[in-house]
Parts: structure tokens; sequence; C-alpha cells
């Protein structure tokens, strides 16, 4: 028992002394080595707190992005805000016939070409590019029915059991709560006409890509497109698209106050502001919308091939019972814009500049035009007889 208790002993102090003499020669060596390491310890933390706190605040922001994006669809969804006229003050309580309807639309200055109700005469194609029709059912039939007519070719649309519940909805959709035609500035009309070369571009790239119909094209804000034609059409075109290119017949352009003639390679006479306020038009896009684009078909004797674009019910949050390009105008989707002048009378680009005159150290005789050579004297050895035919009719054959 005493040998094993000195051996004990002996190896406790052989290990003291072992691990005395490491504490000596190591011992700064491991203390930096746990300095180290601690440091580590927090420097991981930190890289894990930011990683942490980053796809906090990144979550975050995504969040915000997704709902300001579900909100922007929800409002384009839901479509401008539309100024609607309000109803005239006579009209409550009592029921309105199409009388009173023509009353109201004269003192709202709505065009009478515009629409057509029972009982009236149907203006021929030369006379109206496209009118609304206000027609009643046939007989043993209650109601009536609200189309459009254009170019001959007739939209039908809303439906009405009573000739109140016609003439109120008519009145709506013929006076809108819209202001006077904008004036574009210079800086507006440039960027107006770039924006209508892209469109063009576009449009074109679609349409060739396309096969088989119409394809749908996107109108953005700030784009410019014209019509001729009333309000009541669905066609819209590119700014300035030449009439030759339209496939329209040549009577629109007649009311448009053109005297020209009906290939649109003429200039006329210019713009007529009287005769062309309701057959020409010139909008910009304020609200985007969707629209159908082809290629206008030859009419006449016109080629056509100009980009087109025809509104249609597709694509709107509530479809328009009848869509027209005075449903856009009345629902905030287009502004109208002041009309300087016809596409062909509008000026393309500027003219170019003239030459700079000749400088004024030049001399006469070095700007003067070089004078003719004198004529070569006969050949003495040539009998005068041949010379003087020659002479006479400025120069032999070779």
């Amino acid at each position: 028992m005493a040998r094993d208790y000195d051996s004990q002993l002996l190896e406790s102090t052989a290990v003291r002394r072992k691990r005395l003499r490491e504490a000596v020669f190591f011992g700064p060596q491991r203390t930096r080595r746990r300095l180290d390491e601690n440091i580590g310890k927090i420097i991981a933390s930190l890289v894990v707190s930011a990683v942490i706190c980053a796809g906090t605040v990144g979550w975050s922001f995504l969040q915000s992005q997704l709902k300001n994006q579900k909100e922007e669809q929800e409002q384009q969804a839901a479509g401008p805000d539309a100024a609607t006229a309000p109803l005239p003050a006579e009209w409550l309580g009592t029921e309105v016939t199409f009388p009173m309807l023509r009353e109201e639309l004269d003192r709202a200055h709505v065009p009478p070409g515009l629409y057509v109700l029972p009982g009236d005469e149907r203006p021929t194609p030369d006379q109206a590019s496209s009118y609304y029709l206000l027609t009643e059912e046939g007989e043993g039939e209650d109601g009536y029915s609200v189309g459009i007519v254009e170019f001959s070719q007739g939209r039908t649309g809303a439906e009405f059991r009573t000739e109140d519940e016609a003439a109120r909805w008519l009145y709506l959709e013929l006076v809108p709560g819209t202001s006077d035609p904008r004036a574009l500035s210079d800086e507006e009309e440039q960027q107006a006409s770039e924006q209508t070369g892209e469109l063009v571009a576009s449009a074109r790239e679609r349409i060739d890509g396309r096969v088989g119909g119409p394809s749908r094209v996107t109108l953005e804000p700030g784009q410019v497109v014209d019509a001729y034609g009333q309000e009541s059409g669905s066609l819209l075109f590119p700014d300035g698209t030449p009439f030759s290119e339209r496939g329209l017949p040549a009577s629109v352009r007649r009311a448009a106050g053109d005297a020209g003639s009906g290939s649109g390679s003429g200039s006329g006479t210019g713009f007529d502001a009287a005769a062309g306020a309701d057959a020409y038009h010139r909008y910009r896009v304020a609200y985007p919308f969707q629209v159908q684009a082809s290629l206008a078909p030859a009419e006449g004797g016109d080629p056509g091939g100009g980009v087109r674009f025809r509104v249609t019910a597709d694509g709107f949050a509530q479809p328009p019972q009848l869509p027209s390009i005075r449903w856009l105008v009345a629902n905030g989707y287009l502004e109208r814009v002041t009309v300087t002048g016809l596409p062909s009378d509008r000026p393309a680009s500027p003219p170019p500049s003239p030459s700079p005159s000749p400088s004024p150290l030049v001399s006469p005789e070095a700007s003067a035009p070089p004078s003719p050579a004198p004529p070569a004297s006969p050949d003495p050895s040539e009998p005068a007889a041949s010379a003087a035919p020659a002479s006479a009719s400025g120069g032999g054959r070779d």
C-alpha cells in the first residue's frame, strides 16, 4: 500500500510539473488561441445577426413591393375615374320622352348627326361615318335597343324596356363630362411624334408575327392617336397617318374640310375648323387600354396598308355595351387635344436651312462662270461651201 501511495504521489507531482512546464512555454499561445476563438465567435454572431436583419428587412421590402403592385393592378383593373355628366334637373321624378332627350342634347351641343332617334331618317354613309341608332322593337314586342352604325356595318348594344330608360342611357352616353381639347406644347408634340414612330414599329412587328387575325396592342399613356369621322366610331390611327393608308372612304376626308382628292395625295385647301370640328380628332392616351391592331385594306384608289386600331370590349374591367371612341373619352382613357391641321397639312419635318452665300473675299472673276471657248478656225484646205452648212447646223455629225 505504501508503494502504491508513493507511486501515485510521484505521478501526480510529475503531472503537475509537466502542466507547469507547458503553461510556461505554451501559455501565451493558448491564450491567443482562445482570444482568436472568441473573436471568431463574435464575428460569426454578428454575421448571423446581420443576415437575419437583412432577411427581415428584405422580406418587409418585398412585402411592401408586392402590396404596391397589387394595389396598382387593382387600380388599373378598376379603370380611370370617369367624369359622368349629371342628369337634367327637369328629369327628376318624370318619365323622359324622346322629344325631351332631343332638347337636352341640343342644349349640350351634341352634334345632331351623332344619333338617330325613332322616327328620324337615317343618314347615308356619305353623310355620316357612324352614329348611334336607337330603334323601337317590332310589332308585338315592347322595348328599345341601341346600336352603332359604322360605315354601313351595325353593332348591337344595350336593350331597354321603356322609353325613359333608353333616353336616360343615351343621354349619359352622348353627354360626357369632359373638358375642352388641350393644346400640346412643342416639346409634347416632339415627344408624341417619337412615341408614334415607336408605336407604329411595335404594332407592325406584332402584326407581322401573328397569323390569322388582328393582334392585341396596349396603348400607353402619352401616345397620341387620331381619327377621321364622328366619335361614335371605333377606328383609331397613329397620329399623322396619311389618309391614303387608312383604308377609309373619301367622304370622311371631304367632311373634314379637305377639298383634295380622296386618294390622299393632294394637299387640298387646308383644314376648315368649322367643317372639320366633328370629322377629325386627335387624342392623347391618358390611361392604358388594349386595342386590336391590323393593317388597313385598300379603299377605292387608296393603297391602304397603314396601321389601325379597333376599339373592342375586351381588356376592360367593366366592358362597355357599345365600345366607341366617345366612350373612351367619357371614361378617362383618352383626352382630346387641339387639332392644328389635317395630317397632310402638318409638316413632317422642319424645312432645310438655306445654303451659305459665297464669301465676299472671292473676286468676281473667280465666281463668274467660265466663258465659252472660241470656235475653231476653219481649215483653209477645206472648201468654203462645206464649212458653211456645218456652222449653220451647230456642228457636223461624228
